[in-house]
């Protein structure tokens, strides 16, 4: 009697453990770059955040750099079900997701990590516009992602101290950044960012539009003397999106889980990119690149004035191409600014959570 009493305990225990493990989903999350640095700390937070919110019952499986889909074919592999969640960006299929352009345009605190992705988030799960334009595309927005404002690296030989230096200067860019320094008078050069440092090394280039933190993984402290300090724009249309097929078919609960785990990793990713902005600045006024002291001039009122007319045309173009495809663009972008004017109240009222 013991014998078989342990028997069917074994058997109940084997069932039960079958039940559960039908029960969990593992959604494939397709990812083009390496598993290292602060956003892909944040997409392994968002995974951790997922399975406990949901108590298990979903699972997130990272694909790292471009093992299941490289970043070029996310957005049709997402739409088509070959992963169930992807790393979207605007610039990689600009007429298919020109809803996230919204967040690519230089305008308000937008290049404030925690100001531009608190925006981001919840003009992304609110705004009807938003929701629907991803949805047409079989999409459903989960989180955001953020680069920071976008800086001017320079060769000491460019003397490069303020906007109108850049006058004449060949420099690489892309994007709508890249058709605005055009408008400035710069020599616009396009290059993909891994051909950055040969290009200053040997003078192709005078100056690169990039991002702070990138100097040291790039070794660009090596051929650059100055930075001007613009924080003009960002890169924020650039999202964790879920195919809606299967976002359609989950619990109420499951659904709950993804939008708080999506949400829940915008302060401690911006808490990371602003520190890191931090030290980046301080390592180069101090010399711990090496021991190379980079100069670092700051944007004064005017020139900041200035890049926001220089950028005015290109959010009127957005407005213009989104609103081609039958939604309100005006709409959606007085909506964006309000909440970017919202998040930075919050922000410049009680400071960031973190520091609290």
């Amino acid at each position: 009697m013991k014998i078989a009493r342990l028997a069917g305990a074994a058997v109940a225990l084997a069932l039960a453990s079958a039940s559960a493990a039908q029960a969990q989903l593992v959604l494939r999350f397709a990812d083009g770059s390496p598993n290292r640095g602060e956003r892909a700390a944040a997409v392994k937070h968002f995974a951790e955040l997922v399975a406990e919110k949901s108590d298990g019952s979903l699972q997130v499986e990272v694909h790292w750099a471009g093992a299941l889909l490289e970043f070029s074919a996310i957005y049709k592999g997402v739409t088509l079900g070959t992963a169930d969640i992807g790393t979207l960006l605007n610039a990689y299929t600009p007429k298919e997701l020109v809803s996230l352009g919204v967040g690519d345009l230089p305008i308000g605190a937008s290049a404030d990590p925690w100001v531009g992705m608190h925006a981001m988030q919840e003009l992304m799960t609110t705004n009807p516009e938003m929701i629907r334009a991803l949805a047409d595309r079989n999409l459903v927005y989960l989180m955001d992602y953020h680069s920071t404002g976008i800086q001017q690296m320079c060769r000491g030989e460019a003397n490069v101290r303020k906007l109108d230096d850049l006058r004449g200067k060949k420099v690489r860019a892309a994007g709508l950044y890249a058709h605005a320094l055009d408008d400035l008078g710069a020599n616009v050069i396009s290059l993909t960012y891994s051909d950055v440092y040969q290009a200053l090394d040997s003078g192709l280039i005078d100056c690169t539009s990039g991002y702070l933190y990138a100097i040291p993984a790039y070794k660009l402290n090596e051929v650059i003397e100055d930075v001007l300090l613009l924080d003009w724009g960002q890169v924020a249309g650039f999202i964790g999106g879920m195919n809606k097929d299967l976002w359609d078919s989950l619990s109420d609960a499951q659904r709950q889980a993804l939008r708080e785990a999506g949400e829940g990793i915008i302060d401690e990713y911006a808490r990371e990119l602003i520190e890191s902005y931090d030290s980046s600045l301080e390592a180069l006024e101090s010399g711990a690149y090496d021991g190379k002291v980079i100069s670092v001039y700051k944007a004064d009122a005017a020139d900041r004035a200035r890049m926001e007319e220089i950028g005015a045309k290109y959010v009127d173009q957005w407005v213009e191409d989104f609103s081609a495809g039958g939604y309100d663009g005006a709409a959606v972008l007085a909506e964006y600014r309000r909440l970017l004017a919202k998040h930075a109240k919050i922000r410049d009222d009680e400071g960031y959570p973190w520091a609290r």
